[in-house]
C-alpha cells in the first residue's frame, strides 16, 4: 500500500444538481449517465474499503475515496490510460459531479501516477461487493420506476434468443487434435532446455503424425472408419506428450510453464478427455464440448438456420419489456473491474 496515509471522512450527502457551481452558468442534466450512475453508487460502502488501510490521525491527508474509485470507474468504463484520467475529468463536469465535486474545475484533481494506489486499495473481491449493491440499486429503480411504486402490468413482453458468433474455423475432431499435438510438441520445445534429460523429445516421430493426419485431413469425403482410425492415432500422440510434459514439470518445477501455457495444457487435457470418451462410447456428443483451444469458452450452439445447423458462440436471451432491452448475458466475475461503471 506504501507508505501509511491519514484518512479524514468527506461529507456523505450527495449534492444536488442545482448546487453544482457551472464555470459559465446553466446547470447539469439529470439523464446524464454520470448523474444516474451517481445515485446508484454505493458511497459509503465504498469509503469504509477505502479506509481500511488508513490512519485517522496523522500522515498526509489521502484524496477521498470517492474521487478514487469514481476515477477507476471512469478509466474502465471509458477504456482510458492512466495518463488521460485525469485530462477527461478537468474537461468534463459531469465526472466531477460524479466524482462529488461541487464546482467544475479544470486543474487536475490527482496525479496520474495515483491511479495505481487508486487500484490497490480496492482488491477484485471488494470490487465485486460494490458490483452487486451497484446492481441491486438499478434492479430495485427499476422495479419500483423510480418513485417507490411498483409498476403496472401492462405493455407487451417479447423473447428472442440468438447467438453471438465467435471468429474461430470450423471445428471437427481430428484438426483439434492435430492442433493439441502440435501445442504440446511447443510446450516440450520450451520446457526441454531446463531439464537434464537427453534423447529423443517426443515418443513418435513428428514428420510421420503430420502425415497421417494430412493424408486424411485433405480427402473431400474421407471414409468414416479412417477418420476414426486418424483421431484414435492423434490422441494416442497427445497423450503421449501429456505425459512427457507431466515428467519435465515434475523434473524442473511448474514455475517454468507460463500462465499462457498452463492454461492451454488444461484445455488440452479436457480435449483429450472428452475424445476418448466419445471414442469408447460411440458417440459424437458430449456435455461443454471443446470446439476451440484458443477460446475454451466457446460452444457450439443448435440454430437450425438452412445449410448452417450449429453456431459457434455465445447464447443470449433478450426481453424486451416497456420498451426496456434486457440481456442474459452475466458479467463474469475474474472481470470485476471492467464492470464497474455500467454503460447506460
Amino acid at each position: 500500500m506504501g507508505e501509511l496515509r491519514m484518512y479524514r471522512k468527506r461529507d456523505r450527502a450527495q449534492i444536488t444538481l442545482d448546487d453544482f457551481i457551472m464555470p459559465f452558468g446553466g446547470k447539469l442534466r439529470a439523464d446524464n449517465r454520470w448523474v444516474k450512475l451517481a445515485e446508484l453508487m454505493p458511497w459509503d460502502f465504498i469509503e469504509d474499503i477505502y479506509a481500511e488501510g488508513m490512519c485517522l490521525d496523522n500522515g498526509a491527508p489521502a484524496i477521498s475515496a470517492r474521487i478514487a474509485f469514481g476515477a477507476i470507474t471512469i478509466k474502465e468504463n471509458e477504456n482510458l490510460v492512466d495518463e488521460r484520467v485525469a485530462e477527461n475529468i478537468a474537461e468534463n463536469p459531469y465526472m466531477q459531479y460524479f466524482l462529488g465535486l461541487h464546482e467544475f474545475t479544470s486543474e487536475p484533481l490527482f496525479d496520474p501516477s495515483m491511479m495505481v494506489r487508486f487500484r490497490k486499495r480496492f482488491p477484485a473481491n471488494k470490487i465485486e461487493e460494490i458490483n452487486k449493491q451497484i446492481f441491486a440499486a438499478r434492479e430495485q429503480d427499476s422495479d419500483d420506476g423510480g418513485d417507490g411504486t411498483p409498476p403496472a402490468n401492462k405493455g407487451k413482453l417479447v423473447l428472442d434468443a440468438t447467438c453471438a458468433p465467435a471468429d474461430i474455423r470450423y471445428p471437427n475432431d481430428l484438426s483439434l487434435l492435430n492442433e493439441a499435438r502440435e501445442n504440446t510438441e511447443q510446450i516440450i520445445e520450451e520446457l526441454w532446455p531446463h531439464s537434464k534429460r537427453q534423447g529423443h523429445k517426443t515418443a513418435y516421430n513428428r514428420k510421420k503424425a503430420r502425415s497421417l493426419y494430412l493424408s486424411v485431413a485433405k480427402q473431400k469425403k474421407p471414409n468414416r472408419n479412417k477418420v476414426k482410425a486418424a483421431i484414435r492415432k492423434q490422441l494416442g500422440y497427445v497423450r503421449d506428450n501429456l505425459k512427457t510434459i507431466e515428467t519435465l514439470l515434475l523434473e524442473i518445477g511448474l514455475e517454468k510453464l507460463p500462465e499462457k501455457r498452463l492454461a492451454r495444457l488444461l484445455t488440452i487435457r479436457e480435449l483429450c478427455w472428452q475424445q476418448g470418451e466419445m471414442l469408447v462410447n460411440g458417440t459424437r456428443k458430449c456435455e461443454n464440448r471443446v470446439v476451440s483451444l484458443r477460446q475454451p469458452h466457446v460452444r457450439p450452439i443448435v440454430r437450425g438456420k438452412a445449410g448452417k445447423r450449429y453456431e459457434f458462440g455465445q447464447k443470449l436471451a433478450f426481453i424486451l419489456i416497456s420498451n426496456k432491452v434486457y440481456t442474459s448475458d452475466p458479467i463474469p466475475a475474474s472481470n470485476a473491474m471492467n464492470s464497474i461503471g455500467m454503460r447506460f
